[in-house]
């Protein structure tokens, strides 16, 4: 397998871990959010799941981290997309969105 397809395919799968984990997490909480679970939702193997993170924890803060810079950037579109008086009320709405 070429590295570019190697690559886009361990992209997709740590895509699929990270909302994996955001959909266990939030519909059963953190403490349900199992390796087993995520991996079951994400469609990936452990060893998949081993190739990305160290453990559970690891997966959850990574999605976190993953969740926060998305809607910071959304945030930031948002804000920027409009003229100064109304920027506030972009970003809040960015945010609920």
């Amino acid at each position: 397998m070429n590295t570019t397809l190697r690559r886009d395919r361990k992209s997709t799968q740590l895509e699929r871990l990270l909302g994996g984990m955001m959909q266990v997490a939030a519909s059963e909480g953190y403490a349900a959010a199992s390796i087993a679970a995520v991996i079951a939702q994400a469609g990936v193997s452990r060893p998949t799941f081993y190739d990305h993170f160290t453990d559970r924890e690891h997966c959850f803060l990574a999605a976190l981290a993953d969740t926060h810079e998305g809607l910071l950037a959304d945030m930031s579109r948002a804000v920027h997309s409009q003229a100064p008086e109304h920027a506030g009320a972009a970003g809040i709405e960015a945010l609920i969105a």
